[in-house]
């Protein structure tokens, strides 16, 4: 999986993938920042050129959708479900075409 998001390269054979795709990836280990709040997390995650209108916007549609109460909640705070959560909207915060979900579920 890791490289079919491009994280990895082959040892031999070559990997075609459509021009433009663009792929999420979720670690079966979540990592986040020391000191990272939700709000943070999620902006860090976003791609590209954003301003910051645009970012701000972006992170509390997001996290509206996923069910977070508080954008300056610590991520040192949530529990192994919660952060597996808030790692999932980090990468569909971009609005990937597929996501790749490394064992997500022995937290949720």
């Amino acid at each position: 999986m890791r490289i079919l998001a491009d994280l990895d390269t082959p040892d031999s054979g070559t990997v075609s993938r459509r021009r433009g795709v663009r792929i999420g990836y979720v670690a079966q280990q979540d990592k986040f920042p020391d000191g990272a709040t939700v709000g943070s997390a999620l902006s860090s995650a976003i791609s590209g050129h954003v301003d910051q209108i645009e970012r701000d916007t972006l992170v509390a549609i997001m996290i509206g959708r996923v069910g977070f109460d508080d954008i300056d909640q610590p991520v040192s705070s949530l529990s192994g479900g919660w952060k597996k959560r808030l790692a999932i909207a980090a990468q569909l915060i971009n609005e990937p075409d597929a996501l790749l979900l490394d064992e997500p579920t022995n937290h949720l």
